[in-house]
C-alpha cells in the first residue's frame, strides 16, 4: 500500500485577509469601465463635427439618413419625401386657388 501525504496550508485570521482578496470587485459599481470609456455629450458633438463630412449621405448602417430618421422617430417627427412632397402639393394646389378666387374677384369688378 502507497502512503499518500496530504499537505494544508492554514492561515492564521489575522494574516488572512492580507493574503486573501475578500472583495467583490466584480459587483462593484466604482469600478464600472464603461462608464469611465463612453464619450460625454460635449465629446460626441465634437467627434460628430470631425466626422460629418466622412459619414455617407445615405445607406442602410451609419449613415446621416439612419441619424435623422432615428431622431426623427425620436422627437416623434416624420421626415418621409412623400409625406412632405404631399405637403408642397398642397400648398401648390392652395396657391392656385387663393389665385384663381383673386382672379374671380376681380373680372366681377
Amino acid at each position: 500500500m502507497e502512503k499518500i501525504e496530504l499537505l494544508k496550508d492554514v492561515y492564521v485570521d489575522s494574516s488572512y485577509s492580507n493574503i486573501i482578496d475578500r472583495e467583490f470587485k466584480e459587483f462593484d459599481a466604482t469600478t464600472d469601465t464603461t462608464a469611465q470609456t463612453r464619450p460625454t455629450v460635449e465629446e460626441f458633438f465634437a467627434m460628430y463635427e470631425e466626422l460629418f463630412y466622412d459619414i455617407p449621405k445615405e445607406g442602410d448602417s451609419n449613415s446621416h439618413r439612419v441619424l435623422l430618421d432615428r431622431s426623427a422617430k425620436y422627437l416623434g417627427v416624420n421626415v418621409s419625401s412623400n409625406n412632405i412632397q404631399a405637403l408642397i402639393d398642397e400648398v401648390t394646389s392652395l396657391r392656385q386657388q387663393i389665385l384663381d378666387a383673386a382672379t374671380a374677384s376681380s373680372i366681377k369688378i
